[in-house]
């Protein structure tokens, strides 16, 4: 399988740090060949919405209009891309421990091996934005070798202006996360409802 990753919020724990943390992974499945056909269709289908709205360089939830949001959505639907979406929410209020709290790659690596580790993970080749610095890359890998037992393949750090599938986690991260900060319950959801079945999980941490 075919993982691409990507969060919302941020692992701090200041006045001004976000209340939600949000990893979320799209999963492609693998077929004869070793080939990804709907992550090729869905990957054609995010350059061609890219080229009709003029979104440059990538596309980003937090730096989109909600026209781009919705025109970005749309066209995932309207192609019938077809793949699966997990989550994992953590409310950083209820995070207790004070090595999460003050190692934010420790923060990091624990809950997206949560989030692997609690979902059908196998085999499966992992792409993450790699815009995050080398000593984080290097643990994060050490740490996901841990007990690993075949369920990562290969972990990929990737320039996400580059790869418009870990621009995909980015938009799904973002739509799940919208549900949760927005304070106007009638809105919050629009985006993830452009989501649809394609949601298969959204795990909160308690």
């Amino acid at each position: 399988m075919l993982v691409s990753i990507d969060e919302s919020g941020d692992t701090g724990f200041k006045e001004a740090s976000s209340r939600y943390f949000i990893l979320t992974m799209v999963v492609f499945p693998e077929e004869k060949g070793g080939r990804y056909p709907a992550a090729e269709q869905t990957a054609a289908s995010i350059k061609r919405v890219m080229q009709q709205t003029r979104h440059k360089p990538e596309f980003h939830f937090t730096a989109c209009s909600h026209g781009v949001r919705n025109s970005f959505f749309h066209a995932l639907n309207e192609d019938g891309c077809d793949f699966d979406i997990y989550s994992l929410v953590v409310d950083k209020t209820l995070v207790t421990s004070d090595v999460l709290k003050k190692n934010s790659t420790k923060f990091y690596n624990f809950f997206l091996k949560l989030l692997l580790t609690n979902n059908p993970v196998d085999g499966a080749t992992i792409k993450i934005d790699g815009q995050k610095s080398k000593e984080f890359r290097k643990a994060l890998q050490s740490y996901l070798r841990q007990g690993n037992h075949g369920m990562i393949a290969k972990l990929k750090f990737c320039d996400s202006k580059e790869d418009v599938l870990i621009q995909l986690a980015d938009m799904a991260c973002g739509a799940i996360a919208y549900s949760y900060n927005r304070a106007d319950k009638l809105e919050s959801g629009i985006f993830k409802k452009l989501l649809g079945k394609r949601i298969k999980n959204i795990w909160l941490f308690k």
